[in-house]
């Protein structure tokens, strides 16, 4: 049970970042800073694992944004 408790924690983090770095990639997109591009990319890498709109706005915004 131990395990499922130490996944269940690293899926709870994952989660908080991916939607801290979407928050932060948002106002930086509104304001227009050299940093939403980078922002974007660490958001859409966060939520690829939270399916079906995770793996889906994620995959669309790293083809948009990646060079």
């Amino acid at each position: 049970m131990s395990i499922f408790h130490l996944i269940y924690l690293v899926t709870i983090i994952l989660a908080v970042l991916g939607g801290l770095f979407g928050i932060f990639a948002g106002l930086a997109l509104l304001g227009g800073r050299a940093s939403a591009r980078t922002l974007s990319l660490v958001a859409a890498f966060l939520s690829l694992c939270d399916i079906p709109l995770g793996t889906t706005l994620g995959i669309y915004t790293l083809v948009i944004f990646l060079p």
